[in-house]
């Protein structure tokens, strides 16, 4: 059932849908056409559907691969572990979990860990914001563009000199400035001792002398080591490390604020992303609990340990990761793969229907299930009643597929498409009658025309259908095309072309003639054969000779 109406129907319908969804907008055409948006301006340079492959695999998911084979730099710096990107954690996730394309040539590239990048959790990257450096703002460090021009956040140095000038002139060669300063004020020195350089000198400390602990000189640390383990016990069961200082600034053992168990939580079993980062601590340490189960006996392996089932079980024993993360739980993250393993896989054109085609209704859409699975549930039937039979037998699909309507599965055996009519469009012989188009539907099947004259015009004026001997169409002419290769003169005109005859073009005896109405065919029934009827007689006596 192709053909310009049916076709204009489909793709007005299609269009509508998509825009309803959010799926097009106006302003795409082109090569954009199929596109989901256009790329960033970073990313300007392969937009385009011609380009898809250069970052997609298969045509569907990011391809993690082709992301380094660009970004070499971020590769190299994986491999030698260092940064955000070579955490264990991240190494198994896609690029696209966080780098979002096709929002257009404006949109940020950077889906930040926490929200916002000014949220991000600088430890994750290998070097804590402490003291005046959690006040800079990002850009004010990181403002080095990469070879390629654009912004990075890759690659900076640690050492301090690299930022601020050493006031010292080297004096100190080879100490750390946080020997004798400190993050919050550099011009605060140990001898002030409210600000030690990596261990707080308050309560006990504050008595304890600089020679107690220095044993090597003031610039040198001290050979029983400078970690709070080198002196203290270490008292936690969890794995926290040797940095105690890192919560217990201060010499405050108890108490500790949010910030601190923020700043912890990455290195218990259950690290806080997404969503999960501004949840209040009660929320899950209840205190209505125990202590024990309040910390180090609580649950969180399912989602449900703390979530309740929106769904209510229509969708059964599923992991809500299957379909969310912590990021939040729209937009879904169910694929087209894994809906094929439902019990409706999105084949051919359902692949770009939207899902509000189908999961209809207003959001939070938790019951997913739907009853309509029939072809004609969601679209319209435009031909009636006339296969009736075929839509109790088999539906829709025993004509057509999910490709696309316009390529029909028609068994058309019983009058044959051959040459020509096997590309000529399905309406050029089924055309919607006026009373089809006043009812709506489509072409009226049945009917159609069989014989050469019902579609084609005869351009012999008549003469193969009112003279003798009658000869249809099919007499001289083949489906393949209506020039004639080869015409056998002798036995369909009983008039053999010999000598002279054979190499004469058809137009020396066969010409156009005006007829009173105006129209011009070639005369191919001459009504004679005589010689005489073409030739003068050289041999006949002319006037007046003896």
């Amino acid at each position: 059932m192709s053909g310009r109406a049916t076709a204009s129907i489909i793709i007005g319908v299609a269009m509508l849908a998509a825009v309803a969804a959010g799926a097009f907008v106006p302003r795409r055409t082109g090569a954009q056409f199929l596109s989901p948006g256009k790329l960033s301006s970073a990313h300007a340079e392969i937009d385009g559907d011609a380009n898809c492959s250069e970052c997609h695999s298969t045509g569907r998911r990011l391809d993690t691969d082709s992301c380094l084979g660009c970004h070499d730099d971020l590769r190299a710096r994986i491999r030698q572990g260092q940064g955000l990107h070579s955490r264990p954690d991240y190494q198994q996730k896609d690029c696209g979990g966080c780098h979002v394309e096709h929002l257009g040539r404006n949109a940020k590239l950077v889906r930040w860990p926490g929200g916002s990048e000014a949220r991000f959790d600088h430890r994750m990257s290998g070097w804590p914001l402490r003291g005046a450096h959690a006040s800079v703002r990002c850009a004010e460090c990181h403002d080095v563009p990469n070879r390629r021009g654009n912004a990075t956040y890759l690659g900076l140095s640690r050492d301090c000199v690299s930022c601020h000038e050493d006031p010292h002139e080297g004096t100190f060669a080879g100490a750390e400035c946080t020997s004798c300063h400190n993050e919050t004020d550099w011009a605060q020195v140990d001898n002030v001792r409210a600000n030690h350089p990596g261990l707080s000198l308050a309560a006990g400390h504050a008595k304890t002398k600089c020679e107690d602990c220095h044993d090597q000189g003031n610039v040198a640390p001290p050979s029983m080591g400078s970690s709070c383990v080198s002196c203290h016990a270490q008292v936690h069961d969890a794995a926290f490390g040797d940095r105690c200082e890192n919560c217990h600034a201060g010499i405050r053992w108890l108490g500790l604020p949010r910030k601190i168990g923020l700043q912890a939580h990455p290195k218990t079993g259950f690290p806080l992303e997404g969503l999960h980062r501004d949840a209040p601590c009660k929320g899950c340490h209840s205190p209505k609990l125990s202590p024990e189960r309040r910390y180090r006996q609580l649950e969180f392996d399912q989602c449900s340990d703390c979530h309740r089932d929106a769904h209510r079980g229509t969708l059964g024993k599923v992991d809500c990761a299957t379909c969310h993360d912590e990021h939040g739980f729209w937009p879904t993250l169910f694929s087209i793969e894994q809906h094929g393993r439902t019990r409706f896989p999105l084949e051919g054109k359902h692949q770009a229907a939207p899902c509000t085609s189908c999961h209809q209704g207003k959001r939070p859409r938790v019951n997913l299930e739907l009853a309509a699975k029939a072809c004609v549930d969601c679209h319209d039937n435009p031909h009636g009643a006339q296969f009736a039979d075929e839509m109790r037998s088999g539906g829709c699909a025993t004509c057509h597929s999910e490709r696309g309507w316009e390529s029909p599965r028609i068994d058309h055996s019983t009058w044959p498409l051959t040459g020509a009519h096997s590309e000529a469009a399905c309406d050029s012989c089924h055309t919607p009658s006026k009373q089809d188009r006043l009812s709506g539907r489509g072409a009226t099947y049945a009917g159609a025309p069989r014989e050469c004259s019902g579609c084609h015009r005869d351009v012999h004026a008549g003469q193969f259908r009112l003279t003798s001997p009658e000869r249809e169409c099919d007499a001289c002419h083949i489906t393949q095309a209506f020039e004639i290769d080869a015409f056998d003169h002798a036995e369909l005109a009983s008039y053999p072309l010999e000598g002279e005859h054979a190499d004469l073009e058809c137009v020396a005896c066969h010409k156009k003639e005006r007829l009173r109405s105006g129209a011009r065919p070639v005369r191919y029934r001459l009504g004679y054969s005589e010689c005489a009827d073409c030739h003068a007689n050289p041999h006949a006596r002319r006037k007046g000779a003896r």
